[in-house]
């Protein structure tokens, strides 16, 4: 019946329990980049930089304003629910140049893997960042 409706009403929006509205795969979902063979060009004084400039771009939603089911993220996360400044993926967008292993960028940004994944892959996909093609192709040997 729900279905039924939908169909005789495509102007309703459907949305997900968390009120969410439904969408289509996003295009930059197909992007492989983090799938494929890991590498890592930075040093650890280049992470160590990252890092400070990421914790100097600070936090601007504090933890106290999540909700409850998100405060605990925080603490493996610093940076979790935090919405992206355009510094922050300025900064991510050539740290993909250098990498594309989750787990030091992750270390870096404060954020989850997943999170990096999907502001990695729209930004390369949006053309924002440019992968290195040699560094991919030393990795495919």
């Amino acid at each position: 019946m729900v279905a039924q409706v939908l169909k005789e009403n495509p102007d309703l929006k459907t949305f997900t329990v968390n009120n969410k509205p439904l969408t289509k795969d996003k295009p930059w979902n197909s992007i492989s980049f983090f799938t494929e063979a890991t590498f890592c060009k930075l040093s650890a004084k280049a992470i160590d930089q990252l890092k400070v400039r990421i914790d100097d771009l600070g936090i601007h939603k504090p933890t106290e304003t999540l909700s409850e089911n998100q405060q605990p993220a925080r603490l493996a996360h610093p940076k979790a629910y935090e919405p992206w400044t355009e510094k922050e993926t300025e900064y991510l967008a050539k740290a993909l140049s250098y990498t594309n292993d989750l787990q030091v960028l992750s270390s870096c940004f404060q954020r989850t893997e997943s999170s990096l994944s999907s502001m990695g892959k729209k930004l390369i996909y949006e053309g924002k960042a440019a992968i290195d093609p040699e560094a991919q192709a030393l990795n495919n040997i």
